[in-house]
């Protein structure tokens, strides 16, 4: 019952469906360490959520996973609190969580590593092509791989070499231009 309350809070805040799918998946790995110790969402404690914390530490998880893990139970348990479902809330667990941000991947490459990278690729095949056109619309205009998958040839205006998309993360409307790289 709580875990749909939350489902549909999150709808409410028009986060968009994968965004209340991950959000969710680390609401269900917290709801079965519970349930696996004899616990509810309404009758853990502080205790068993450090516990939890800890447990997820020795899982071969990154820093920037065990870090989203953290903060989204701190959402839930903020959240299952104001709506008095619990009198603990992810304040008292979680006051403050560190990102570990410097252990991401980098997310810039040089111009000598793209270009290898696009040359590997094989543009004698229909599939090659396509390939080519996902890494380049990656790699020279920053799209995001949402926005990749969902544009359509009536984005691309060829006169004005420019590609008009909404932004399938932000809903903001991106316009872009269509260099020769990508054309």
């Amino acid at each position: 019952k709580v875990f749909k309350q939350y489902y549909q809070y999150l709808i409410d805040l028009d986060n968009k469906t994968n965004t209340i799918i991950l959000k969710l998946m680390y609401i269900v790995f917290l709801e079965r360490y519970l349930v696996s110790n004899n616990k509810t969402f309404k009758s853990f404690t502080k205790e068993d959520i450090i516990n939890y914390i800890n447990d997820c530490s020795k899982l071969n998880w990154s820093f920037s996973y065990q870090d989203n893990n953290k903060f989204q139970i701190k959402l839930f348990l903020n959240w299952m609190h104001y709506n008095n479902l619990t009198k603990i809330s992810g304040n008292m667990i979680l006051p403050k969580i560190i990102w570990h941000r410097n252990t991401n991947i980098r997310t810039y490459y040089s111009q000598e590593e793209i270009t290898r990278l696009l040359n590997v690729i094989d543009i004698r095949t229909k599939q090659g092509k396509e390939d080519y056109l996902i890494i380049s619309l990656i790699c020279y205009l920053g799209l995001r791989i949402s926005d990749v998958v969902n544009l359509r040839l009536r984005n691309i205006d060829f006169n004005n070499n420019t590609i008009s998309i909404i932004q399938y993360k932000t809903d903001n409307k991106l316009v872009l231009p269509l260099i020769d790289k990508v054309k």
